[in-house]
């Protein structure tokens, strides 16, 4: 399967605790939304942005071989409503879960295809066609 975005269930917000995991980043919004590939059982999700000076901070989780962390890149970019866009990626923080971080390639590949899926703005997006650049 590959992924795809999509709003979470109920079933799925009470399967992978979503609404713990939403306290934690004080994300209070009803449209919980995520990037998944159900197959392979590993979604992201968005969560949230710096603010002022780290405005292109953003903050997502990944769940990932059972586990979930944290991951923070810069992202930089643009999008045209209903044209196109480009999104640029470079890590600050890739909280790779110590017993899985022999598998950090297979990880960050599969980080690399939810956010080329998630384009700009995953179930939100607008654009028709998208890019992604890596500096990871």
């Amino acid at each position: 399967m590959v992924f795809v975005n999509e709003f979470i269930s109920q079933d799925d917000m009470e399967k992978y605790g979503i609404r713990e995991i939403n306290k934690k980043y004080l994300k209070m919004n009803s449209r919980n939304s995520w990037t998944i590939d159900r197959e392979r059982n590993i979604y992201l999700r968005y969560m949230m942005s710096g603010r002022e000076d780290l405005s292109n901070l953003h903050t997502f989780t990944f769940f990932w071989g059972g586990e979930l962390f944290e991951v923070q890149l810069f992202g930089d970019g643009y999008a045209k409503r209903g044209g196109s866009g480009l999104s640029i990626w470079r890590p600050r923080l890739i909280d790779i879960p110590s017993k899985l971080s022999e598998r950090r390639e297979e990880i960050l590949g599969d980080l690399k295809e939810a956010l080329t899926e998630y384009k700009e703005a995953g179930v939100f997006t607008t654009v028709e066609q998208h890019a992604v650049r890596f500096e990871f």
